[in-house]
């Protein structure tokens, strides 16, 4: 039987389409590099494979590549493995894939949805076994699914790489970031009950794991920690504090004027116009759509205008940070979240979103009013003024 012979080229089109040229020539200079390393000649490689040196050569210029066949034998006379001979990388850096994250995120705002989803798929699949950049990709998706004409099928697409994280992760954190993507997904699709099924045990009280830990930092004498897990610990319960009193004005109407004082008195007391102006903004929506309801259109109104007020002067540029009273906050921001400060979805993005709230259904009714055309000329104008400053 005659042998066939498959080249690296043609067995990767098999998977896929791929940038020829690029993988040509990054497998030429990594042949080039290891046999320099191991001081051989282009006949020493040649002799141990069974082929010619002009073969090699090709090879080393990027006109042709080895077969298949010849990889692992090449690799083994190199002392490495496949991958690295070929320059493959099956996990990426967290930096690499920030950027990667972001110049997807950039794309999204300028080229067609299916046209980036694609490459982003593409992507995924190259790295299937990089249980990071499969979390970041699916956080992406469903970001900017909204923009697709098949939202459901990017839905499942981060269905399904969320679910492979699962099957691979062993770190505890992104698992459970796995876990509560996944509830967030079957809420966006109408499964409530799943979503039910994956977070319901977060729902049991607390065994108190962050004071026993700030007690044994205390213990230890570790007061920069004890600092730093104080100032995470309240910052994150305030703003979870001012997400459930966002929630208490829908289910418990006859408490909202109180709801509406102590939510405002968090705001106020905490400084979460600037600390936080994001959780502000969805506040003021929410409380607008609250009232828009009861056809309440002075109260929608000045809900509106703190809204835009809050969106237009605090959350640009939008980054988390602390502030003079959570001054330890910048570092662990920076250091534990897997994207760092900056927001999953671009700037651009934010100011059409923040436009877009205006154009509500719930605000159907004032959308020809002054008032309402004053705050989306706000919008508008401080949107314009912060792109020409950049």
């Amino acid at each position: 039987m005659k042998k066939v012979s498959v080249s690296l080229i043609e067995s990767m089109d098999v998977c896929g389409t791929l940038d020829v040229e690029v993988i040509q020539m990054q497998l030429a200079q990594q042949l080039r590099a290891y046999r320099e390393r191991h001081g051989l000649t282009q006949q020493d490689v040649a002799s141990f494979c069974y082929v010619t040196k002009a073969t090699v050569s090709k090879w080393e210029n990027g006109l042709s590549t080895p077969d298949v066949a010849l990889l692992p034998l090449l690799a083994s006379r190199f002392g490495t493995t496949v991958d690295a001979l070929i320059g493959y990388e099956a996990t990426r850096s967290k930096e690499d894939v920030r950027a990667a994250y972001a110049r997807y995120a950039t794309r999204f705002q300028h080229e067609p949805f299916q046209t980036v989803y694609e490459a982003i798929i593409e992507d995924a699949r190259l790295h299937y076994s990089d249980s990071f950049l499969l979390l970041q990709y699916a956080i992406l998706l469903v970001n900017y699914a909204t923009a697709s004409d098949e939202q459901r099928n990017v839905y499942e697409t981060a269905r399904e790489w969320l679910e492979r994280v699962k099957q691979i992760e062993s770190d505890v954190w992104r698992l459970r970031q796995a876990n509560g993507l996944l509830a967030i997904l079957a809420l966006l699709v109408g499964e409530p009950e799943r979503a039910v099924e994956r977070t319901e045990s977060a729902a049991q009280p607390s065994v108190g794991e962050e004071g026993v830990l700030i007690d044994a930092y205390e213990a230890l004498g570790r007061t920069t920690d004890v600092q730093q897990l104080l100032q995470v610990s309240m910052y994150q319960h305030v703003l979870q504090l001012l997400a459930r009193l966002a929630k208490m004005l829908h289910h418990e109407p006859d408490k909202r004027d109180e709801t509406i004082h102590r939510a405002e008195t968090l705001i106020a007391t905490w400084q979460l116009d600037t600390l936080h102006p994001n959780s502000v903004s969805q506040w003021y929506v929410l409380r607008a759509i609250e009232a828009a309801g009861r056809e309440e259109e002075e109260a929608v109104k000045e809900a509106l205008t703190a809204f835009v007020t809050v969106a237009t002067i605090h959350l640009f540029p939008v980054r988390l940070r602390g502030d003079a009273y959570f001054d330890e906050l910048d570092e662990w921001l920076e250091r534990t979240l897997d994207l760092g400060t900056a927001p999953p979805r671009t700037e651009s993005a934010i100011w059409d979103s923040i436009e877009q709230t205006m154009h509500h259904p719930a605000f159907e009714t004032w959308h020809d009013t002054p008032w309402m055309n004053e705050q989306i000329a706000r919008t508008r104008f401080a949107r314009t003024r912060k792109e020409r400053d950049e």
